[in-house]
C-alpha cells in the first residue's frame, strides 16, 4: 500500500547432498571380505545411518546379506559366487544416497597328483605329476621330508635319501592368486 516496499532479509543454509562412495573387491572362493562406505556431505549433526543389501541385477530385488546386522559400516561378507551389494546412506535430514558394489569371487584350482615309484629303497627317486584343467599354476610341492620345491611345471621329481613314510602335499596358486591344496598322506 502508499507505494512502500519492505524489504526482509534471511539467511538460508543448504548443506551439501549426501555423497557415500565403496570401492569393487575381488577375493577368493570362501574368503570373506569387509566393505566399507565412506559418507560426505549431509547434516553432519547427526550420525550417518547404513544399510547394506545384496543386490539381485536380473530382478531387481534386494536382500540382507548372510550374518549382516542393519544399520551396519563396516560389514564383512562371504559370498560364494560374484555378488553386487548396495549400500543406503541416510542422516536424518538430507535425501538418501545410495552406491553399488560388486565382489568378485575368483574360483580356487582343483589339483591332485599321482607318482611313479613311489615305493623301494633309498635312495628313491620319486617322478611327482599334478593333474588341473587349469592352466598357469604356480606349483609349490612339499614332499614330507623337509624339502619344498617351487616351480610353474606340472610334473617334477624328488629323491628320498632315508628310509620312512612321507606325506606329500602339493599348493597351487593360480592367476588370480588363489590358493589350494591337495594333502597325500603316507604317499612315499
Amino acid at each position: 500500500a502508499n507505494g512502500c516496499t519492505k524489504f526482509y532479509n534471511e539467511s538460508v543454509v543448504v548443506g551439501t547432498p549426501l555423497d557415500v562412495t565403496a570401492s569393487n573387491q575381488t577375493i577368493c572362493e570362501g574368503d570373506f571380505v569387509g566393505l566399507s562406505a565412506i559418507t560426505t556431505g549431509g547434516n553432519t549433526s547427526n550420525p550417518y545411518v547404513y544399510t547394506w543389501l545384496v543386490y539381485d541385477s536380473l530382478t531387481g530385488n534386494t536382500s540382507t546379506p548372510p550374518g549382516v546386522v542393519n544399520p551396519t559400516n563396516p560389514v564383512n561378507v562371504n559370498p560364494t559366487t560374484t555378488t553386487d551389494y548396495m549400500v543406503y546412506v541416510s542422516d536424518g535430514c538430507s535425501r538418501n544416497d545410495t552406491t553399488g558394489v560388486t565382489v568378485t569371487v575368483n574360483n580356487l584350482s582343483i589339483v591332485t597328483f599321482s607318482s611313479v615309484d613311489a615305493i623301494g629303497c633309498p635312495p628313491l627317486v620319486v617322478d611327482f605329476k599334478a593333474t588341473s584343467v587349469d592352466v598357469g599354476l604356480l606349483y609349490s610341492w612339499s614332499f614330507g621330508d623337509g624339502v619344498v620345491q617351487n616351480t610353474v611345471l606340472d610334473t617334477t621329481y624328488h629323491i628320498y635319501n632315508n628310509s620312512g613314510s612321507y606325506d606329500v602335499m602339493l599348493t597351487v596358486t593360480n592367476q588370480f592368486g588363489c590358493v589350494s591344496s591337495y594333502y597325500s598322506p603316507k604317499h612315499v
